[in-house]
């Protein structure tokens, strides 16, 4: 039997979805599906996405309650000891070689006793396990693992629930047009200071998709429409908005039916771009998913590039500017603002002095301007005796 505890938004679950369906082809096991997470840590914007997807007859929905030590035994403390030496020794590792142990060993150990957990990014193909039961927990954000299963996994994932009115209304205008669906991911990723693609990515990538294909019709998409309709300025070709507040999937199964894509840095995104059917489809995603600038291994080849930001380092120290004077408490605010000031008078100041030393030598000689600054230090310093006698 295979358990799989799935997590995160829809993006991230259809990842989670084709790593079951990877294991289950490869021991020929049955799975059951938890989904607790989503009703125990009362996430606000996360939902169980999948039910409007087709699930597999075979797979079984239960809820696993009770802790992890009474579901899963002695077996659970051995992967918590493995799991917490491989973490640290992999911290020490990093701190002196600026880079992970590979996972390979720790990987196979684990599958040993039946779980199945991704570290570091890091993906290996499963092995087999000594034990009954197999617990798939993490993100499973591998690429390569979904491209392995080819055409198969990709008429497994479609939505199957109704559509609505206004739906079928959009879907029309996509299918009957040379449709570029461009999702704008905001939302989460500007509330938790995520890296988000900034409004120029998207206009170059429309303009750049206006030179690639014929007469296209940009479909926007984005989880801040309001945000995306007052910001994005493009005037190239038309644009259609999808407003109607549909649920994630309801804007999977229209993204999906594009014929070519614009891609933010997201999951949901990777995954609307990858089930497109169009066969001369093309698809422009961001250079670097995170500010380490570090190109993303969800980019697959034939997919077409583009910056993700003009003016990185502007923007890291705009943004640091902007904390710092408006996160803390309002004294703390004040005096911020207070040392600012001061640097400014200060700043003046010195450009003012500078500015007055080559007026006053037009006016007098070196020799004169030289005594003339000597005496006022010394009435400078002997004011300031005075002072601190007083």
């Amino acid at each position: 039997m295979i358990t799989i505890s799935f997590e995160g938004g829809l993006g991230n679950q259809l990842f989670q979805f084709a790593y079951a369906r990877y294991v289950q082809e490869l021991f020929k096991e049955n799975v059951t599906y938890d989904v607790s997470k989503y009703i125990s840590e009362n996430i606000e914007y996360r939902n169980f996405e999948l039910d409007s997807f087709i699930i597999p007859k075979e797979w079984t929905r239960k809820e696993c309650k009770g802790s992890r030590i009474k579901r899963f035994g002695w077996k659970y403390f051995i992967y918590l000891i493995i799991t917490g030496i491989y973490i640290k020794s992999n911290k020490l590792y990093a701190r002196y070689y600026k880079t992970h142990i590979g996972s390979t060993f720790y990987q196979r150990l684990i599958n040993l006793l039946g779980f199945y957990r991704e570290h570091f990014g890091e993906y290996h193909e499963p092995t087999q396990s000594f034990c009954k039961n197999k617990i798939i927990r993490g993100q499973w954000i591998w690429p390569e693992m979904v491209i392995k299963q080819g055409e198969k996994l990709k008429n497994e994932i479609k939505v199957i629930t109704p559509l609505s009115q206004s739906n079928s209304y959009f879907l029309s205008k996509i299918q009957n047009s040379n449709s570029v669906g461009v999702h704008i991911r905001r939302g989460d990723y500007v509330k938790l200071g995520l890296v988000v693609c900034d409004i120029h990515y998207y206009e170059r990538c429309m303009q750049k998709m206006m030179d690639i294909v014929k007469n296209p019709t940009f479909f926007i998409f984005s989880d801040d429409i309001s945000w995306v309709k007052t910001n994005l300025k493009f005037k190239g070709s038309e644009l259609i908005f999808i407003d109607n507040n549909n649920s994630s999937p309801e804007d999977m199964r229209l993204l999906y039916s594009c014929n070519h894509f614009i891609m933010s840095n997201s999951t949901f995104s990777w995954w609307g771009a990858y089930l497109g059917k169009y066969p001369n489809k093309k698809v422009i995603v961001p250079e670097f998913w995170s500010i380490k600038k570090k190109k993303s291994p969800l980019i697959l080849n034939e997919w077409i590039v583009e910056k993700t930001f003009n003016n990185l380092m502007e923007r890291i120290i705009s943004k640091a500017i902007k904390n710092f004077f408006t996160k803390g408490n309002q004294r703390t605010l004040k005096a911020k603002k207070n040392i600012l000031l001061s640097l400014i008078i200060k700043g003046i100041h010195i450009c003012t002095t500078l500015l007055v030393v080559p007026i006053t030598i037009n006016y007098i000689n070196a020799t004169q301007y030289g005594i003339w600054l000597t005496l006022s230090s010394i009435l400078g310093w002997l004011s300031f005796f005075v002072y601190r006698s007083v």
